[in-house]
């Protein structure tokens, strides 16, 4: 068996039959086809992956819509349903995934298995800039247990790659995301969740 990594991209999951969207980075083997997903217990894709075992993980390059999903923006997106899994008609590749056992934990732990996948458009790439925002989207995902100081201290060392490699969606990305920590309270920030058409 080969070693398992992270791969980050978007989950979806079935919220009353429209998609609920989250960030996630599972552990995946080289093959892509172990897939353990790791969300919060406390998360709402937790509870839908309990209610409803099927989800597809997407792969983007879009460092923009990143920060909409982690600062529950707007995203105008389309979605399609394919054999009961939210695609993303705008990803790189997608993989249905089914769940076939959840592990109780902080994170818990949701092994899934791969029951169909597919290729809707050539990577673009990443820059610099695109892993900034990427990173800079786990970092205020983890906020509830960082803290604003410690999130601040990171983006400000990642501000540079963004100064000097970002076009207009990267420099807009990272806005959303200083401003999601600029507003922040333990309680979540006053926006909306992210959805599409």
């Amino acid at each position: 068996m080969s070693q398992m990594m992270i791969i980050e991209g978007v989950l979806t999951s079935d919220q009353g039959g429209r998609p609920h969207v989250a960030m996630m980075g599972p552990r995946v083997n080289r093959e892509l086809t172990e897939w353990i997903l790791r969300p919060y217990p406390t998360s709402t894709t937790y509870r839908l992956l309990r209610q409803e075992p099927r989800c597809t993980f997407h792969v983007i390059d879009d460092a923009l819509l990143i920060s909409h999903i982690v600062c529950k923006l707007p995203c105008d997106v389309e979605w399609e349903q394919r054999d009961g899994h939210w695609v993303l008609r705008d990803a790189c590749r997608w993989f249905a995934l089914e769940v076939v056992e959840c592990r109780e934990g902080t994170p818990a732990e949701v092994s899934c298995r791969l029951v169909g996948q597919g290729e809707l458009r050539p990577f673009w790439g990443w820059n610099r800039a695109a892993h900034a925002v990427l990173e800079g989207a786990i970092l205020c995902s983890r906020l509830h247990l960082l803290g604003p100081d410690v999130v601040w201290t990171e983006l400000n060392r990642l501000q540079p790659l963004v100064d000097k490699t970002g076009g207009d969606r990267e420099h807009l990305a990272w806005q959303h995301l200083c401003r999601l920590v600029e507003q922040w309270q333990p309680s979540g920030p006053p926006h909306q969740p992210c959805a599409g058409t």
